[in-house]
């Protein structure tokens, strides 16, 4: 179980493959009430070239990271995964983050563009593109609280918008692999309880002048989205500060592809991150041997 420190918190993280002369850095961020598992049991190692090396961390208050009471912000976040490259030496990585953890990385990238080689935004959810609930949001609300109610599970209180979303997709139309519902909202109901990460979700530190703006008007861009995403707003966004931005979709997929759909994921990833480096011809997804790091 490879623990480090980073700035007074131990972070829990996990590499596949070895760095190569050729090869990349790859940096995996999850989304809230998730860890590094959604990312080591999806698509992580169809991810992982020969020569590359793929890691994963569990953020803050997640996983087996430790907690803090405060931090949960995408300035805090971004400021502890730029650390958390000094500190494993990661050479250049291309950032891909999933939901809020896409926004934790863009963040990382508007405030250090030379150690970014370039980010991959995974149905991403940025604050600074999402308005608050609306009455769509309500019926999804109930409709997800009803269905969670039949198998005797609650919806905690203040759930970001997006929570709906993710837990939708978890708790209304399961799929592969052992991500329960019962776990994700014992997550989200621990983080409004014990930090200030539900209000921290909101805080707009991530703006959209400084996604248009400076070096990071030039970061290579991938945005990959299902079709039944619930992050339509922050799509439109990034399209509006980013007209160059790439977009890749994948049918019929919701809110968790990069888990639910680990190869058609990485097939659309794929041909982003050899535009990036000499990493020789497109190869379809294949898993590869997993080991700590």
């Amino acid at each position: 179980m490879p623990i480090i420190d980073v700035d007074g918190l131990p972070l829990h993280y996990q590499q596949l493959g070895r760095l190569g002369p050729a090869g990349r850095d790859l940096l995996l961020i999850h989304g809230l009430a998730a860890d590094l598992a959604f990312w080591y049991l999806g698509a992580a190692p169809y991810l992982a070239a020969p020569g590359d090396r793929v890691t994963m961390y569990d953020l803050r208050g997640h996983g087996l990271s430790g907690t803090a009471d405060h931090g949960y912000t995408t300035a805090a976040l971004a400021g502890e995964l730029l650390a958390l490259l000094d500190r494993l030496r990661l050479r250049r990585p291309v950032l891909i983050g999933h939901s809020y953890g896409a926004a934790v990385a863009l963040h990382a990238a508007v405030l250090s563009p030379p150690q970014v080689a370039g980010v991959v935004v995974a149905d991403g959810y940025l604050p600074c593109f999402e308005r608050g609930r609306g009455r769509r949001d309500d019926h999804r609300a109930d409709r997800v609280a009803r269905s969670l109610r039949r198998r005797g599970l609650a919806v905690p209180d203040n759930l970001p918008r997006v929570a709906y979303g993710l837990i939708d997709d978890l708790a209304v139309a399961p799929g592969r692999g052992p991500m329960p519902s019962q776990v994700a909202l014992r997550r989200w109901e621990s983080l409004r309880r014990t930090t200030s990460a539900v209000p921290d979700i909101a805080v707009r530190s991530l703006s959209r002048q400084k996604l248009r703006s400076g070096p990071i008007r030039r970061m290579p861009l991938l945005a990959v989205y299902g079709d039944r995403t619930p992050c339509r707003s922050t799509l439109r966004g990034l399209q509006r500060v980013r007209p160059d931005v790439q977009l890749a979709r994948i049918s019929g997929a919701g809110h968790l592809h990069p888990y639910r759909q680990p190869g058609a994921f990485a097939d659309r990833v794929r041909p982003f991150l050899d535009q990036l480096s000499p990493a020789g011809p497109d190869q379809s997804p294949r898993p590869v041997v997993m080991s700590g790091g």
